[in-house]
């Protein structure tokens, strides 16, 4: 059943198509969600009475700002595809860059935390917008298909031009 909806997603004009989710599945989000956080809460205070609370504190912690980065990227692909109408397969690969050039002007160049979040906030949004100028802004709207095999593409050449930084 998953396939007529990837196509129906993947098609010009699919907005308004795609079956919205009853009540029936809001409502069993809503009686899993407490159980299941309660299995890992539990879980994290067993492993952490084996050693000390620290260590329960810092898998919470850990894994809340796992589950930002993934929200943030989640926004990010539906913002630029809500708006642009584009796939944007090389998402992830941006995100890299972003971490790669913090990571390189922190230990390298020896900047701070907010120079080097300015820094790398700048370097990405301008790469952002000549790789869209130059690339997407003439698909915009049509050629859907040409859209996605451009950031597959772009994503691989962003993944192996990383591999020798």
């Amino acid at each position: 059943m998953a396939a007529p909806y990837v196509t129906l997603a993947l098609a010009p004009g699919w907005r308004g198509r795609l079956p919205r989710p009853g009540p029936w599945l809001l409502r069993l989000k809503e009686l899993l969600a407490f159980p299941l956080y309660a299995t890992v809460i539990w879980l994290a205070w067993v492993l952490g009475a084996q050693r000390d609370n620290d260590a329960v504190i810092q898998l919470l912690l850990g894994g809340i700002v796992v589950g930002v980065i993934y929200a943030l990227v989640a926004m990010g692909l539906s913002l630029i595809f809500g708006v642009l109408e584009i796939v944007n397969f090389a998402h992830g690969e941006f995100y890299m860059l972003g971490a790669m050039l913090a990571y390189f002007l922190t230990v390298n160049w020896g900047l701070g935390y907010w120079p080097t979040v300015l820094a790398v906030t700048a370097v990405a949004l301008s790469l952002g917008f000549v790789l869209y100028e130059a690339l997407l802004g003439s698909l915009r709207g049509e050629n859907f298909e040409r859209s996605i095999l451009l950031t597959l593409g772009l994503s691989m050449v962003l993944q192996n031009g990383a591999v020798f930084l």
